[in-house]
């Protein structure tokens, strides 16, 4: 809707208002947002005589004044008497996603803590006013996309400014002071910069906003998709810093005077990424090029101030710790999951990883054993994206433990599923090695509170915004996320993920790149028995274990809502070892009665692990447990390494021990072997 005109004092009155308030203006031209005068920042002023020279102009010979209906414009790197200003202007534009930014902010940090003084843009963004003690940075997207700064070298257009016929519009709010984590985020300003020659440069000068404006119009080449369209950019950005405009100044002129010419226009927040490279890493200081440049010698004693150096690598010396032991080895599960390190948990569809995840929970929290492993007691942390709460209610109801002594275990469900999703870090174009998100530093605040002992990520694939097959993207996620988190709130990380199709072929339980499986500590692989019958049989498999014995298996079935170790025909556990003991010697009498001669031989054809594994005699034993059961078997000669003939052939063959050793197998068969 268009603005109404305003009165012929109107503009005055309001400059002169602001003023009284402590902030320091300046006219704009009419209609628009540029400078009216030279040097505006620098002549910005609370002054009412200078405010009303500007605005109403004296004719000396016909004795008349002349009202100019100047916009207003307020520079930010001052307000008051001593303070400054610093201004998140909340950026929709062209696709900016200023108000999704926003959002994210006010869940994270409360909504109380942008509460302050806004003004309405003409575009349909914000400008939100705060005070700062010094000086904060202007800057484009820095503290979350959409969002930029104004502070030093900054001003923005006032309230009852008309822009396009769309006024500025103050809805409300007092001002404030900025939040520190908003302050944070902005950054100090970047120290005055010297161009080549002993320059000193004044950024924004109207003269150096004409020529870069006319040199985007008429000379800069447009960036193409498929004709290096990225580099072009950087060296435009370049161009414009060079001419001596801020990093917001140079965004605001290409976007508005050469990316609609390009071949497709840039998103506001990537053009912003590209501006940000050229001013940090572009060879020149910006103002290089400005024939306006004020000229001020060096000092001695700046002409001294020497580079600052990194602090060195830190190191440590293992002559350090002679004479002494080292501390014991900790695991948040005897064995299977090491302390403040990272574990996934992977498993076919539907085998029941989420339910199994949940049991850990607990048992952390109860301090009761998992899978008949000792557990380390403390608080829990689930953040299930695929299940809502009351799945979650009626799976721990199975699980057994009453609901009232949980008093350690936090739940995020998919319940709290914001339209923004819950991934903890996107790989993007302008971001390739990844950028964490809002909701990543959500969970990190939670963590912070809650100290969980554990953190449960179900399934990891909702929470990673790249590619599964990308290697550096994996190993980048789970450093920067997962492994950050132990090292940074001293826990332990699970993460829930589904297998590919060549790791379930396999049985390893890998998830797409070798990447999950290098930068974990350990990896345990929940699948089901190929032949189980009653589709209740499970089993945890060790596919990878830094700190443990790899290849263990724990024997599981499905019991009342819940995965219970398996158990005999006594009721006890089902020792994985003597079952798999078990099933070699039942293939084996069975192999011999057919003759079939199989061998210890790990490169035969007639291997006796390989061969067992695809009759039913192996109960679903993998290779791994078969060849260790056969290695048992032979140092306790309950079977022996022989040659058979056949077909005028000599064979090596696994044969049966002495009867003693057999018969002692066989009383421990008996109980264990279901």
């Amino acid at each position: 809707m268009s603005a109404a005109p305003m009165s012929e004092h109107s503009f005055l009155d309001q400059a002169l208002a602001l003023a009284a308030r402590g902030f320091f203006v300046f006219p704009i031209i009419a209609g628009g947002k540029t400078p009216a005068i030279k040097d505006n920042l620098l002549r910005a002023t609370r002054d009412p005589a200078v405010i009303r020279a500007w605005w109403v102009e004296q004719d000396p010979i016909l004795g008349a004044e002349r009202h100019h209906e100047y916009n207003i414009g307020i520079a930010t790197h001052r307000f008051g008497e001593s303070g400054h200003l610093l201004v998140l202007d909340v950026d929709v534009k062209k696709g900016a996603r200023g108000r999704e930014s926003l959002a994210e902010l006010q869940l994270v940090y409360g909504d109380d803590e942008l509460v302050t003084m806004t003004v309405g843009t003409t575009t349909g963004g914000e400008h939100r006013y705060f005070l700062v003690d010094a000086p904060a940075a202007s800057t484009a997207s820095r503290v979350a996309p959409g969002l930029d700064t104004r502070g030093e070298g900054g001003y923005v257009v006032a309230p009852g400014s008309i822009v396009d016929g769309k006024a500025y519009t103050a809805q409300g709010g007092t001002l404030r002071a900025a939040p520190a984590w908003l302050v944070e985020a902005a950054g100090k300003p970047a120290p005055r910069t010297r161009t080549d020659g002993n320059v000193v440069c004044l950024l924004d000068m109207q003269p150096a906003l004409d020529r870069a404006r006319d040199w985007l119009l008429d000379k800069a080449p447009l960036a193409i998709e498929g004709a290096g369209g990225d580099l072009t950019t950087y060296r435009v950005a370049c161009d414009v810093k060079d001419f001596g405009l801020s990093e917001l100044s140079c965004l605001e002129m290409m976007a508005e005077h050469w990316n609609p010419r390009c071949a497709p226009p840039w998103e506001w927040e990537s053009l912003a990424v590209k501006v940000a490279n050229a001013y940090s890493y572009g060879r020149e200081p910006p103002g290089v090029r400005n024939p306006t440049v004020d000229f001020e010698p060096v000092t001695e004693e700046e002409a001294e101030i020497p580079t600052e150096q990194p602090e060195p690598l830190s190191f440590t010396r293992p002559i350090a710790f002679a004479g002494r032991d080292p501390p014991p080895r900790e695991w948040l599960v005897d064995g299977l999951i090491p302390r403040r390190k990272t574990t996934i948990l992977t498993g076919d569809g539907g085998v029941g990883k989420s339910l199994l995840g949940q049991q850990l929970l607990t048992c952390v929290d109860q301090g009761a054993d998992w899978l008949g492993r000792k557990v380390v007691q403390g608080r829990v942390l689930g953040v299930f994206s695929e299940d809502d709460t009351d799945e979650l209610w009626r799976r721990q109801r199975d699980i057994g433990a009453p609901l009232e002594k949980l008093e350690g275990t936090s739940w995020w469900s998919a319940d709290d599923l914001a339209a923004g999703g819950c991934v903890l870090m996107d790989f993007t174009r302008e971001h390739p090695a990844g950028k964490a998100t809002a909701f990543f530093e959500k969970l990190r605040r939670a963590i912070a509170e809650i100290r969980p002992a554990v953190v449960l990520l179900d399934p990891v694939a909702n929470m990673f915004g790249g590619s599964e097959l990308d290697r550096v993207q994996v190993t980048g996620f789970v450093n920067r996320v997962a492994n950050r988190l132990c090292v940074e709130f001293d826990t332990t990380v699970v993460l829930i993920a589904h297998p590919s199709v060549s790791g379930m072929a396999e049985g390893s339980g890998r998830s797409g790149s070798t990447g999950w499986a290098n930068a974990v500590r350990s990896r345990l692989y929940l699948t089901r028995p190929e032949k189980d019958q009653s589709g209740n049989g499970r089993i945890l498999r060790t596919t990878k274990a830094n700190y443990g014995k790899l290849g263990a298996e724990i024997l599981l079935e499905w019991r009342a809502g819940a995965l219970h170790l398996k158990l005999d025909k006594e009721g006890r556990p089902v020792d994985p070892a003597l079952a798999a003991e078990a099933a070699f010697m039942d293939a084996l009498r069975t192999l011999i009665e057919q003759e079939r001669y199989v061998s210890a031989k790990d490169r035969a054809s007639t291997f006796a692990p390989r061969v067992m594994r695809l009759m039913s005699e192996a109960n679903d034993v993998s290779e791994s447990a078969l060849e260790a059961a056969m290695h048992r078997l032979l140092e306790r000669g309950a079977v022996r390494l022989g040659t058979v003939r056949k077909n005028r052939k000599d064979l090596d063959a696994i044969l049966f021990g002495d009867a003693a050793a057999q018969k002692s197998a066989a009383e421990c068969f008996e109980n264990h072997n279901t």
